[in-house]
């Protein structure tokens, strides 16, 4: 006998549970006493029994998957047909936005909505009385620009040159600096440096994160020229533009005098 929900616990001679019960290990002997218009010398008659189940208790775990639950509690216990088996809020994560609630970390699983919980979570794993299910997030994008100036270019992350004075555009993770093509983080990342290359006679000179020249920017900057750009609170601000300037390579002369036919 099975019963979604529910286990089996004993058996009644009546329907709500009352009345003489007997146990699932134990043993039946029909009577007049305990059955319905049963002849105890025929030993004929009707007797019914009846199942009488439990309702089983399910206890559902929100893991927040990197990100942190704004509930006090972390996870909801509910028996057959229960509700609220989400929490009542979602939960937050720096620079990422809340997608969906799903049975597995990675999101490979089924996703999990008000509406299904109990049937994905219970109803559907009546031999589990735990089960946990985790938050799914979408990175946050911003946008990050690199401007080289007339005498130098600028290679980034996935190995793409630029030409002279380009301006290199990225649309990165808020988080993690993972360039994105389109919808989708590649495996390059911002974090990895954009290094720049120099015209014959030309040298490094500078970043700057105002303008061409503006205030000379110290960290992140390699003695090459290299950028690595920083975060902000963990985080990498959208809309911030980098400009390098490069300068004359300085030239060392040896002038020699001679000094011929003059007098003490």
């Amino acid at each position: 006998f099975e019963r979604a929900g529910y286990t089996l616990e004993k058996w009644s001679v009546n329907a709500d549970g009352s009345g003489t019960n007997y146990s699932l290990s134990g043993s039946f002997t029909p009577s007049s006493t305990n059955g319905v218009a049963y002849n105890d010398s025929t030993h004929t008659g009707a007797i019914s029994l009846y199942a009488v189940w439990k309702a089983i208790d399910y206890t559902v775990n929100w893991n927040a998957n990197g990100g942190t639950l704004t509930t006090t509690a972390s996870s909801k216990t509910t028996q057959v047909d229960g509700t609220g088996l989400l929490p009542s809020s979602n939960p937050t994560r720096s620079g990422y936005t809340f997608a969906s609630w799903n049975t597995q970390a990675n999101g490979s699983g089924t996703t999990v909505t008000a509406s299904t919980a109990y049937n994905t979570l219970v109803s559907n794993n009546a031999s589990t009385t735990s089960t946990t299910i985790y938050a799914i997030w979408t990175e946050n994008t911003v946008t990050i620009k690199f401007v080289a100036d007339d005498h130098s270019k600028l290679t980034g992350p996935d190995g793409v040159t630029s030409t002279n004075g380009a301006t290199v555009t990225y649309t990165i993770g808020e988080a993690t600096g993972k360039i994105y093509s389109g919808s989708t983080a590649t495996s390059y990342s911002v974090s990895s440096g954009i290094t720049p290359s120099f015209d014959s006679g030309y040298e490094f000179d500078q970043w700057s994160a105002v303008s061409p020249g503006g205030t000379k920017l110290t960290s992140g900057v390699a003695s090459n020229g290299k950028l690595t750009p920083t975060q902000t609170s963990g985080l990498y601000v959208n809309n911030t533009t980098y400009y390098l300037t490069s300068k004359p390579k300085e030239i060392a002369y040896r002038v020699e005098v001679y000094l011929e036919g003059l007098d003490s």
